[in-house]
């Protein structure tokens, strides 16, 4: 009896381990797939409703990203296997914060000679996305990785060039490498809307380098700009913003929380001034809110300061030197404290 029992459980066992190695049918990894339900908005604007519907997001994606990857374990072949690795890529870079991974799962496979066209394509724009995305890459591994993506041709140019200006925005503040990298732009799409367009206008921003920043704001606002900048500090960052605050989970908007970092850091070298392109009376509360508690003042015709890139929430940034000329432009915060450093050690020469 007891060796009948044994049996039987061997078997069971047995039967259990088949049923776990042998695959699922494509059909119920897509069925599945589709059905993950990701959230369009908040339900709310205070913090623990915005923490749901983030958390609402990851869990989407992850869900997502698991599916994709049984799917490629078990149907290598599937028709639909490049767009839901392109999701599962683009989801554990944008929402979960795992760029590294993505890069660590794309180099062995970009190795394949054999790959297919179609994944071989999600596989380089997801490279290019993810080397932005990551701390680790130098600033050359990402422009090569663009490159890969220019070479595909003009049916990923919007991907392609969106990468580039992201490049720019994010990890550039150098104006001449800044330059070099929007002649790009410009040469490759030189009337493509998310290509030489917004490449033109950060152009004409850079040209601005070198001219007293007074000299650039409309008549009325002058004497706020010469009363605000009285004392002796030794840079200014100018914050051209336009939206409201965009608070995480912590309840910090990143731009912000840099922004005081770098006053904090560099004490009176450093003074902050923030130019609205927007309604002032209705959007400076949040920002009061959000630990914004530098000078503002709104600008009346909002276009001579518009942001190339559109209209995100914080904008861009000019940096001026002890003179109140402009020195430079950045599209994050983070980049200032590079850009001051760099303006420093010319000034030492």
């Amino acid at each position: 009896m007891h060796r009948r029992r044994a049996s039987l459980s061997f078997l069971l066992a047995a039967a259990v381990a088949v049923a776990q190695d042998t695959p699922r049918p494509a059909k119920e990894i897509l069925r599945d797939f589709d059905r993950v339900a990701m959230p369009s908005f908040s339900d709310g604007a205070d913090a623990e409703s915005v923490r749901r519907f983030r958390q609402a997001i990851d869990d989407g994606c992850r869900r997502k990203a698991e599916l994709a990857a049984e799917l490629q374990r078990s149907h290598p072949e599937h028709e639909r296997l490049p767009e839901l690795l392109a999701i599962r890529w683009a989801g554990m870079t944008n929402a979960l914060g795992e760029a590294d991974a993505v890069l660590t799962e794309l180099t062995p496979l970009l190795k394949i000679d054999a790959l297919r066209d179609d994944l071989r394509r999600e596989a380089l724009r997801a490279l290019a996305r993810a080397r932005i995305a990551s701390a680790a890459c130098t600033n050359l591994e990402r422009l090569d990785a663009v490159t890969d993506l220019i070479e595909l041709g003009d049916k990923d140019y919007a991907f392609a060039a969106s990468c580039l200006l992201d490049l720019v925005e994010q990890h550039v503040v150098d104006p001449a490498t800044q330059r070099m990298l929007l002649d790009l732009a410009v040469e490759q799409w030189p009337d493509k809307p998310y290509g030489g367009r917004p490449a033109k206008r950060w152009l004409q921003l850079i040209d601005r380098i070198g001219r007293p920043f007074a000299d650039e704001l409309p008549a009325a606002q002058r004497p706020w700009f010469v009363d605000h900048t009285r004392d002796a500090a030794e840079f200014t960052v100018v914050q051209v913003w336009t939206g409201w605050p965009h608070t995480g989970d912590g309840g910090k908007d990143p731009e912000i929380e840099a922004l005081r970092a770098l006053r904090r850091d560099f004490g009176a070298r450093v003074r902050l001034l923030g130019l609205l392109n927007g309604d002032l009376a209705e959007r400076l509360p949040a920002a009061t809110e959000a630990g914004v508690d530098w000078p503002q003042i709104e600008l009346p015709d909002p276009e001579p300061m518009a942001c190339p890139f559109g209209a995100p929430r914080v904008g861009f940034y000019f940096v001026l030197d002890r003179d109140g000329r402009i020195a430079g432009i950045a599209g994050r915060a983070t980049l200032l404290r590079q850009r001051i450093d760099q303006i420093g050690r010319s000034a030492s020469r």
